[in-house]
């Protein structure tokens, strides 16, 4: 199974010393908050398949991650987290405002509250209107779903 991270190792490596942090997390069964002074980059801020796609060929089941997250979105804005730090936010291109605007707009669907609240409905809406639009021409249930999936 493969482990995704929610808050980019790029980032969390900011906070650790030689690949390790402190990390606190709640634990329900303790009722109480538990730290962990030797938490490691590599693995914290994940959960197992938390980017997968089920009902796919395994070749397929990590693209949000592998295909996406990484190269579209986590990699651009580790360069632009460079690029102010060395030389601060005035020096970014363009095009490195937009790679990190698209982190931070990021963080809003790849948290696993939200992934677990709209991952089955968005999951839902988008089937719909695969179905739908593959019944050809334009009609009630067509245009119902392309509504429904934009939103309106």
């Amino acid at each position: 199974m493969a482990r995704h991270h929610f808050v980019p190792q790029f980032l969390l490596r900011r906070w650790a010393t030689n690949g390790k942090f402190v990390s606190y997390y709640f634990e329900i069964s303790a009722t109480r908050v538990i730290e962990n002074p030797k938490a490691i980059v590599a693995s914290a801020c994940q959960i197992e398949n938390l980017n997968t796609f089920f009902g796919v060929p395994a070749s397929q089941r990590d693209f949000p991650e592998t295909q996406y997250l990484t190269p579209r979105v986590d990699t651009p804005a580790a360069a632009a987290l460079q690029v102010m730090l060395a030389n601060g936010v005035r020096a970014l291109s363009a095009e490195q405002r937009i790679d990190w605007a698209r982190l931070l707009v990021s963080f809003a669907v790849r948290t696993p509250e939200t992934l677990r609240e709209m991952g089955p409905n968005e999951t839902t809406r988008a089937f719909d209107f695969v179905e739908a639009a593959a019944k050809g021409p334009p009609d009630e249930r067509k245009v119902t779903a392309i509504i429904q999936h934009r939103g309106f």
